[in-house]
């Protein structure tokens, strides 16, 4: 039971990484297709401005390049939506070819303390429970090894009934009835050593099986918290990119404004909107990053699945 826990805790984590997986490829494609409309927006503007006169060919041609560098990039993260999804589709053993979107929204639980999960940990972690069920199999062994010593007491009982029959005469005939009741004892004097052996070779594996189980408690305490270190440090920097990201937008903004009064270049709007696309990017990789983050600490304390299904 154990070990196909072991295996759907498995197949969990990894569908669960695939799927945000996903969802973050779904994300850069939205990022990159508000860029291209920025973009087209622009090209539709500085043709008008080059109708006019208020600007050259090279700027058009500026303006086009960047639109074009966009829409290759947007065709490249659409191949990883395709890819991520198949990759998808077999973790779920559903038809490769299925197309669907997923949820992209990210809801991130921010109350992921190290004392509630390391009490989970010790209490329903997976690894743990397999290295204690190693335990009680290595003390049956000692307590087995223990009994050879002891001499062995068996009781019996059975019954022999006898039907012998003259051939020559069939009227004599001897019929014998034999119960038999005993006890049986039995107690080996000498086996060269190898009861001696049985004995300290089953001390010595239940010692190991101890041993390994400490080190595997502590081994899973250290990914533990490596995992909520991560969690942690990777939760404060979306803190702080979401916090910018309104100065971004609000420097592209202006930087549109300016450029249709003439007081800034297509290629200070250009700049504007990738540090803006940039801050995206983070702050839609933090999020996954965090949530994937999650998945593992869910993982190592044992939480993935509900004990009561």
């Amino acid at each position: 039971i154990l070990q196909l826990r072991q295996t759907i805790e498995q197949t969990i984590s990894e569908v669960s990484n695939a799927y945000l997986l996903l969802a973050e490829q779904q994300s850069l494609v939205e990022i990159t297709q508000q860029s291209i409309t920025v973009g087209q927006e622009r090209l539709e503007r500085v043709s008008a401005d080059e109708s006019y006169g208020n600007a050259g060919s090279l700027q058009r041609l500026q303006v086009s390049v960047d639109l074009k560098s966009d829409s290759a990039g947007l065709r490249s993260q659409l191949l990883n939506v395709t890819n991520s999804r198949r990759n998808l589709n077999r973790l779920m053993g559903v038809e490769l070819a299925k197309d669907y979107e997923v949820d992209t929204e990210v809801v991130v639980n921010e109350q992921l303390s190290l004392e509630l999960l390391s009490t989970s940990l010790l209490e329903n972690s997976t690894l743990l429970k397999l290295s204690q069920q190693n335990i009680k199999l290595a003390d049956l062994d000692v307590a087995l090894s223990k009994v050879a010593y002891r001499p062995q007491l068996q009781g019996y009982v059975n019954a022999s009934y006898v039907n012998l029959t003259d051939e020559a005469n069939f009227l004599q005939a001897n019929r014998t009835l034999g119960p038999n009741v005993g006890l049986r004892l039995n107690m080996t004097l000498f086996d060269g050593g190898a009861r001696k052996i049985n004995k300290q070779t089953a001390l010595l594996t239940y010692q190991q099986k101890n041993l390994e189980r400490k080190d595997v408690e502590g081994e899973l305490m250290k990914e533990l918290q490596n995992a909520l270190a991560i969690y942690q440090n990777t939760l404060e920097l979306l803190r702080i990119e979401r916090s910018n990201l309104l100065s971004f937008e609000k420097n592209l903004e202006n930087m549109q404004n300016m450029q249709g009064l003439g007081l800034a270049t297509y290629t200070d709007v250009r700049t504007a909107q990738l540090n803006l696309n940039a801050a995206r990017n983070r702050i839609n990789t933090y999020q996954f990053n965090i949530k994937q983050a999650e998945v593992a600490l869910y993982n190592l304390s044992g939480q993935l699945i509900d004990e009561q299904d």
